[in-house]
């Protein structure tokens, strides 16, 4: 009798064993919390995502900074980090100024180390629902811009801050494929890990923002990605084109679906603006378009953007035609 408790008791340890290993927490991966790229820095909101974290998701109260937050904490050194959210496989956190060093995550179920690399500045854009939200300086999101408004917007990762509060490094604002002229850039009040700009919203050649601080660029976001929850930021259109002609061809066929064709701003038709063709061994493309020029034009932009750059040619409007009697 002894001896059938004794290996029980040798069977219940045994299935033990697997479980303690299982609650240790596992880190997959640290993301900037607005672009999730893996480019963060000191001052930046990220996201842990792993398993094994808390056991349930819990916000931190709105009015507090915790270190610890529903037994999770995490740590830069002799820095802790301030916990916004934590969760079973995601815990949202913003990396302390003067960090250095791993990140170690310690949870009810023991400690884990997560070797990272932190650069000076690492910008991201917050969105939502596919789109940058954009304020007044009333902080009430809007649905329109034009050129000459003062827009507010929010991102992360904008480096270190002066005594006021505001950024250090130089920091650009491209809205539009244009230079924005950028009024402050400091911490959002009461938002750790956020980042609020006010700038100038220059003459717009697309619909894409980004930033550039400390050498690194953004995620490269859009103004009117539409969302049912969250709408769009509307460009006015105008009636400078007609007779859009465009399609993908190449290696993104046209009658591909999930190609993103996008809409000409300036031009009411809702049709794909350009013709693409790619070398698949040189990674490189040419883009083709063609449209006539209504004859009330007012000047206009051609651009042609992508992931690692953009081209933007203006044009003038022809002056009317001399008629011969």
């Amino acid at each position: 009798m002894n001896r059938n408790r004794t290996f029980i008791r040798s069977l219940l340890f045994a299935a033990a064993v697997p479980q303690l290993a299982f609650t240790q927490p596992v880190i997959f991966s640290v993301l900037n919390a607005a672009s999730y790229s893996a480019a963060i820095s000191p001052g930046s909101l990220i996201s842990i995502l792993g398993t094994n974290f808390a056991a349930e998701p819990l916000d931190a109260p709105s009015v507090s900074t915790p270190t610890s937050l529903g037994g999770v904490s995490v740590r830069f050194g002799d820095l802790s980090a301030t916990l916004l959210y934590v969760s079973p496989n995601q815990v949202n956190a913003v990396i302390p100024f003067g960090a250095a060093g791993p990140l170690v995550m310690t949870s009810s179920g023991g400690s884990t180390t997560y070797n990272l690399r932190l650069t000076r500045d690492a910008p991201g854009i917050f969105t939502q629902g596919g789109a940058a939200p954009l304020f007044n300086a009333n902080l009430k999101q809007i649905d329109a811009i034009h050129p000459q408004d003062v827009v507010i917007l929010y991102a992360t990762g904008l480096g270190p801050i002066d005594a006021s509060g505001q950024v250090v490094d130089p920091v650009d604002v491209f809205l539009g494929e244009r230079k924005a002229k950028v009024l402050s850039a400091g911490l959002a009040p009461g938002r750790p890990g956020v980042y609020q700009l006010s700038l100038v919203v220059p003459r717009l050649a697309t619909d894409r923002l980004y930033i550039r601080s400390g050498g690194w660029q953004s995620n490269i976001v859009y103004l009117s990605a539409y969302s049912e929850d969250f709408g769009s930021v509307l460009i006015p259109a105008g009636n400078n084109t007609t007779n859009v002609n465009g399609t993908i061809e190449g290696r993104y066929p046209s009658a591909d679906p999930s190609f993103p064709h996008v809409a000409c701003i300036g031009n009411t038709a809702a049709v794909p603006c350009g013709f693409e063709s790619f070398s698949v061994t040189l990674h490189a493309g040419t883009y083709r378009t063609s449209f006539d020029i209504a004859s009330d034009a007012t000047p206009f932009d051609v651009a042609a953007v992508g992931e690692a750059g953009s081209a933007v040619i203006r044009s003038i409007r022809l002056p009317t035609p001399i008629q011969l009697l």
